[in-house]
């Protein structure tokens, strides 16, 4: 009687509580899916599901796990962006791609599981905005110094932190880069200026660059809406449009 109790409990919870929460996220998927390709389609742009190829078993590369080969030729044409040379499982979804404002885009959603000894694996998403550039960029990358966070975030890999020597810019943002020579060359006036405007934004600036020699990669880290993917595009051509006026 007692097990018939506690099957009957898992039953009930499984119906009220599991199922609906699971109908709900796949619900909210296909939507997602479908708003991506029409706005694929609006842009003139390409529109995969899934990588070509995507259904085969898991690849070791290295010490890496990735979700199949398909995903790690895709990710290798980021090669040494930090972003993408963390966790394992990586995947990779909803690949749109095509050509606007005289550049390359590349969007796409990411995800992998962290990898951490303390704290157990788990899942991380986030939707990449990609712009190719003619010019090499250096590598580095932008994120904001969050406010109660900010100097433990400095703290990281101090090595490769930078500062400009603009302190309104350097109090909002944390650059780091493999070459020091690079920060500076890249972010001038113009550009942190651009970045500033960003920061005191209604909306915010709450996202990630990542400059990976002639790619500016944009990262939201979450699933992002049709509408953000927009925004996202629109900061990564104003970004470059910035550098490209440094001449």
């Amino acid at each position: 009687m007692g097990w018939l109790m506690v099957v009957a409990v898992f039953g009930a919870f499984f119906l009220v509580v599991v199922l609906p929460a699971a109908l709900i996220t796949v619900a909210r998927s296909r939507t997602r899916n479908h708003r991506l390709a029409a706005f694929a389609s609006s842009m003139g742009f390409s529109y995969c599901r899934a990588l070509p190829g995507d259904v085969h078993p898991l690849v070791v590369s290295g010490n890496r796990v990735y979700q199949s080969a398909a995903a790690e030729s895709f990710l290798r044409q980021f090669g040494g962006c930090p972003f993408f040379d963390c966790g394992s499982y990586r995947g990779v979804a909803n690949v749109i791609h095509g050509r606007r404002w005289n550049r390359d885009w590349l969007i796409f959603d990411y995800h992998h599981w962290t990898e951490s000894r303390h704290s157990g694996s788990e899942p991380q998403h986030a939707t990449c905005v990609a712009a190719r550039t003619g010019q090499n960029l250096g590598r580095l990358s932008i994120e904001p110094r969050l406010p109660l966070l900010g100097p433990l975030m400095a703290l990281v890999e101090p090595y490769d932190l930078v500062e400009l020597g603009d302190p309104e810019f350097d109090a909002k943002f944390l650059v780091r880069s493999a070459d020091p020579r690079d920060a500076p060359a890249l972010l001038q006036p113009p550009v942190r200026q651009y970045l500033l405007s960003l920061w005191h934004s209604p909306a915010g600036w709450y996202r990630v660059a990542y400059v990976q020699d002639n790619t500016l990669v944009i990262v939201e880290s979450s699933f992002a809406s049709v509408k953000h993917i927009g925004k996202m595009m629109e900061i990564a051509r104003c970004f470059l449009d910035a550098v490209a006026a440094q001449g």
